[in-house]
């Protein structure tokens, strides 16, 4: 029976050692997960420090409303431009759009010359419209003017009696 015993025993340490060396690898093997999962999250954080501190200097350097005002009133090409962005168009075809390269200049030359007899041709349409306009409004000689007042008579004759030769 002292060997059944002392079998018994044996195989309860060499049980117990099993145990005890599995413990020990996951006690290594979470030392390391943790040690893996600080460094991730060290990582994130200075990422997000990183973005951060980015945004904060972009704030800072943006220009004020009123520096874009100014640009604005300089060139309305400026305005344009922040409206095409502001819906939604990459930044690069804004740009080419609104400020091209010195290549396009020659080509963009003849463009604005056109637009702009263009528009001073639509502008004397506008203002020979709105002249038309008026002489259409104003009244022509068979019609009488919508006048509310009451009628004054017109006659001459009765306004200033003249003096008669048996009055003294």
């Amino acid at each position: 029976m002292k060997n059944k015993f002392s079998e018994t025993i044996n195989a309860v340490v060499d049980t117990a050692r099993e145990i005890a060396d599995k413990v020990s690898d996951s006690i290594e093997t979470a030392k390391e997960n943790a040690g893996n999962v600080i460094e991730a999250v060290t990582e994130t954080f200075d990422s997000a420090k990183e973005t951060v501190t980015t945004v904060a200097d972009a704030i800072d350097n943006a220009p004020k409303l009123d520096e874009v005002m100014k640009a604005m009133v300089k060139d309305s090409r400026v305005g344009h431009f922040l409206v095409d962005i502001l819906s939604g168009m990459n930044v690069n075809e804004a740009s080419a759009k609104h400020f091209p390269n010195e290549k396009q200049t020659e080509a963009s030359t003849t463009d604005i010359d056109t637009l702009v007899n263009e528009a001073e041709q639509r502008g004397y349409l506008r203002g020979r419209n709105e002249q038309i306009d008026v002489k259409m409004r104003e009244l022509n000689q068979w019609q009488q003017s919508p006048d509310n007042r009451k009628p004054t008579i017109e006659t001459t004759i009765l306004n200033h009696p003249r003096r008669s030769v048996w009055e003294n």
